[in-house]
């Protein structure tokens, strides 16, 4: 800092992945009546479908939503 003060890691995070059943057991308890996935289809089709089961991929693109 230009005061000479010095933050220890100051631009290091702790963060992981959350697994999808992971977050579908927060939004449960969070309070959310119900979680949907959308799997994408094919890498940059940008089309998406409501599954309960996906092929594990080296990537993929879904998004967890919940529902109240």
């Amino acid at each position: 800092m230009p005061d000479g003060r010095m933050y220890k890691d100051a631009f290091v995070y702790e963060w992981r992945m959350w697994t999808i059943p992971e977050l579908k057991d927060c939004f449960m308890d969070a309070g959310y009546s119900d979680v949907h996935v959308f799997w994408e289809l094919e890498e940059d089709s940008n089309d998406y479908v409501r599954t309960d089961k996906a092929n594990n991929d080296h990537a993929w693109i879904a998004y967890v939503c919940g529902q109240k």
